[in-house]
């Protein structure tokens, strides 16, 4: 492998997008990033149907991270007329990614998947710009197969999303997390949402997008579950209940579409989570040492690895897990039950894991992808 260069000034322009979980390890590596002398930038969508996109939306909590959009469509699995167009789409972000890159003149362009990124990818590719691609699942996404032939680095959070994969630069680096996850301090937690803390605190969240299926779920069983928790729903867009504020408020629970700042705080002060099984949030769940009920998206909404991800977290003693088909309010009550009684046990299996904090690594594939820099002009 290229021995890394040095970061000190180097542009690097970062992809991903559609969902959170492409974008937060794209944001821990420009906190890294900064830290190293380098400097970013992002491609994404600007808007998503009715609303700012997810990447967007992100981005532009971040100081002075310009943020360059391009149009894109996803691939539905299922019938829709909007896969027709699809390809129409594609090709018009492909042009306009090529154009901002071609502008820009980064120094290597990171793509953490999503529909998004694969746009980016083939513009850096068609600059002669280096792509460094990162997968956080086991299996890589559909954007990443297809990106591969343009890729210089392949990067992977899990050992076994490598096994198989024919590239002649493909490493194991870990998931990026963010700084706020390393230092989290739940009585900050506390104060920031107005948390009573005369309970232990319960905190459902179903990622980025919200999850219609655990609000429901969570929402039935309600009234038990606040006479032993105190919890925090973390609803999605829109999904925010007047009806529960203003019944169940004074009974310790509390609702947020999203919680942006301070979310590393919020999983440090609860005893338990209930969620979805993404592979960033697992490695946060992990960095924090919260044991969890993990509710994995269905294989037939999804490419079956959020079922993989569950299955191994629960194998490794860190939490339990149930299947979204199994789910309902009896379902929950009881998992969680167990989960109480196996607590001790989880905590201490997330503390003898190794902790998966990969942004320096993923830094340093990154930095050996770049080319070398230009020696200057000798004096005439």
């Amino acid at each position: 492998m290229t021995p890394p260069q040095d970061l000190q000034g180097r542009l690097i322009a970062f992809t991903g997008g559609g969902s959170a979980g492409h974008v937060t390890p794209n944001l821990a590596l420009i906190e890294a990033l900064r830290a190293r002398g380098g400097r970013a930038l992002y491609i994404g969508r600007d808007h998503a149907p009715g609303a700012q996109s997810v990447e967007r939306a992100l981005v532009d909590a971040v100081p002075d991270l310009p943020f360059l959009a391009i149009p894109s469509e996803r691939l539905r699995r299922y019938f829709d007329w909007r896969n027709f167009t699809m390809p129409l789409t594609v090709l018009r972000g492909l042009w306009r990614a090529y154009r901002h890159i071609r502008a820009a003149r980064p120094d290597a362009l990171f793509s953490k998947g999503g529909f998004v990124a694969l746009p980016a990818v083939v513009g850096a590719w068609l600059n002669g710009v280096p792509v460094v691609l990162h997968e956080s699942d086991g299996t890589l996404g559909l954007a990443h197969r297809l990106s591969l032939p343009f890729a210089h680095t392949v990067c992977a959070a899990q050992a076994r999303a490598l096994r198989g994969l024919r590239h002649p630069r493909a490493l194991h680096t870990g998931a990026p997390l963010r700084a706020e996850f390393l230092r989290a301090r739940p009585e900050t937690a506390r104060e920031r949402f107005g948390l009573v803390g005369a309970r232990p605190l319960l905190v459902v969240f179903g990622g980025s997008l919200g999850s219609a299926r655990l609000n429901a779920v969570a929402r039935d069983a309600l009234d038990d579950l606040l006479a032993r928790y105190e919890v925090f729903h973390v609803c999605g867009a829109g999904a925010v209940s007047g009806a529960l504020a203003a019944t169940r408020a004074a009974r310790g629970y509390h609702q947020a579409e999203y919680v942006r700042e301070g979310f590393a705080n919020l999983l440090a002060a609860a005893h338990l989570v209930v969620g979805r099984a993404g592979a960033n949030t697992l490695a946060e769940l992990l960095a924090l040492r919260r044991p969890a009920l993990l509710v994995p998206l269905p294989a037939a909404t999804s490419r079956g690895d959020q079922l993989l991800n569950a299955e191994e977290h629960a194998r490794a003693g860190f939490g339990r897990c149930v299947r979204d088909e199994d789910l309902d309010a009896r379902a929950l009550l009881a998992a969680l039950e167990a989960l109480e009684g196996d607590y001790e046990g989880c905590v201490e299996a997330m503390r003898r894991a190794p902790q998966s904090q990969g942004a320096e690594a993923t830094l340093d594939a990154l930095a050996g992808a770049l080319r070398p820099r230009r020696a200057p002009p000798r004096p005439a």
